[in-house]
């Protein structure tokens, strides 16, 4: 085990622990590599300050997306029956 996936590994750990389960951490080379979804920029933002935090010297690649979901109608009225 090198140090990098020792890092990978704890990162991952503290992701899981502030309920990102949806974001994963893998080795490159030299680099962090971290992929998945969030929800918002806000997540996105904390997820990137959290990895930073625990990897802190270790070089990051973010390809993280941060999904873009509409905003509800709310003039549009769902009716049953």
């Amino acid at each position: 085990m090198t140090s990098y996936d020792y890092v990978a590994g704890r990162v991952q750990e503290a992701l899981a622990h502030a309920g990102e389960t949806d974001v994963h951490v893998a080795v490159d080379g030299s680099s962090l590599v971290l992929s998945g979804n969030v929800a918002t920029a806000e997540r996105h933002a904390q997820v990137v300050s959290l990895v930073t935090a625990e990897a802190d010297g270790f070089a990051l690649r973010d390809e993280v997306t941060v999904l873009r979901l509409p905003e509800p109608d709310l003039d549009r009225r769902e009716t049953i029956g």
